[in-house]
């Protein structure tokens, strides 16, 4: 049975291929349903926004502590941390509703054409400012795509068990790190900063803004 789905074919793949609790096999009921029409699975002529995606995506892999990128991975290495079996839809999307606020985030701090053509680099009051910007907006992504703040329990054992933090996060969709910016734990914000500080590198196609 053929299931048109808009975005994104996680859900059916979910129904159709979850195995049932305590039995082997896949649940006979979905067993049968075929996602199609997703535009995450779709071909696009102009495919700039998976482009700068990919490059939030590499960023983010690459980064470490307080690292700074002077040029992004070749295009066949974003590839395939992209098209990694392991690198989940949900992480894609992440990366796309990124690369699409860039333009609103320089924007909203007044960086123009002009400061770009003179080769103007952010601040690090700038790179403050754009970093909780950026997390809050991720607070909304993360709610939108399903998952949930811990509560309070959740929280104590996250931090008296930090191994639990990605099982919550996966099997759960319980996200540790949803809430205030100010409120975040362990150097969590340090991803807020590592991309903020690499969104003129993300956006820099062929010398233009």
């Amino acid at each position: 049975m053929l299931v048109q789905q808009r975005i994104t074919s996680a859900i059916i793949e979910k129904l159709s291929g979850n195995p049932l609790k305590g039995k082997g096999g896949t649940n006979q009921r979905f067993k049968n349903l075929r996602p199609f029409g997703m535009l995450d699975d779709c071909f696009d002529l102009c495919m700039a926004d998976e482009m700068y995606a990919k490059r939030v995506n590499a960023v983010y892999e690459k980064c470490e502590g307080d690292k700074v990128l002077t040029e992004l991975p070749s295009a066949k290495e974003m590839d395939e941390l992209w098209h990694n079996p392991k690198f989940k839809t949900v992480k894609k999307w992440s990366n796309i509703y990124n690369a699409n606020a860039i333009p609103t985030k320089l924007r909203s701090i007044g960086y123009t054409k002009e400061h770009w053509d003179n080769g103007k680099q952010l601040s690090e009051k700038q790179v403050a400012i754009l970093a909780e910007v950026e997390h809050n907006r991720w607070n909304v992504e993360e709610l939108l795509l399903g998952y949930r703040p811990v509560t309070k329990k959740e929280q104590e054992e996250i931090e008296q068990k930090a191994a639990l933090k990605n099982k919550k996060r996966d099997e759960e969709y319980a996200h540790y790190d949803i809430r205030p910016y100010n409120d975040l734990r362990n150097g969590s914000e340090k991803y807020d900063i590592a991309l903020t500080r690499h969104l003129l590198l993300i956006v820099k196609q062929d010398g233009k803004l």
